[in-house]
């Protein structure tokens, strides 16, 4: 790597190397993800999907070979839109499902009753018979759970 063509060769390897990345593990991953993976996949590049643009930007800027150039310029073009329309895509489900999760419905009027008459019955005193210790107790105090 000292030699000028020792320069050359490895700036044609990464060159290669590069793009090869960008087709396989990032163009092909956006097109046919692994079904099991799909829609890991498609939110991990929806979330990356800027600096993964910058990233190829970058390296098309570096690419010393013409050929690679001219190849990471095509895939950077491929994969810049694939991106977009993915992000596109991604926010509108996003923004869907934001808009369909709708808080739980409340109880019907007569178990809110049921539940008020519950709770007040808890707060009242304890008969008096009961003595002075039973305000503390709990209600289930004593009872054995066996299950």
């Amino acid at each position: 790597m000292r030699t000028p063509s020792g320069r050359a060769s490895s700036a044609a390897y990464n060159d290669e190397v590069r793009a090869n990345t960008a087709r396989h593990a990032l163009l092909a991953q956006l097109r046919r993800p692994p079904a099991p993976f799909g829609a890991a996949l498609r939110a991990h590049w929806a979330l990356t999907a800027a600096a993964a643009k910058e990233a190829l930007q970058r390296w098309g800027r570096e690419a010393r070979q013409p050929a690679a150039c001219t190849a990471l310029g095509a895939i950077v073009q491929e994969a810049g839109a694939e991106l977009d329309s993915l992000v596109a895509a991604w926010e509108s489900e996003q923004q869907a499902a934001a808009a369909a999760a709708e808080p739980a419905p409340s109880p019907p009027p007569q178990q809110q009753q049921q539940q008020q008459q519950q709770q007040q019955h808890r707060q009242q005193a304890p008969p008096a018979w009961l003595g002075p210790g039973a305000a503390a107790a709990e209600p289930d105090a004593g009872v054995i759970d066996l299950t």
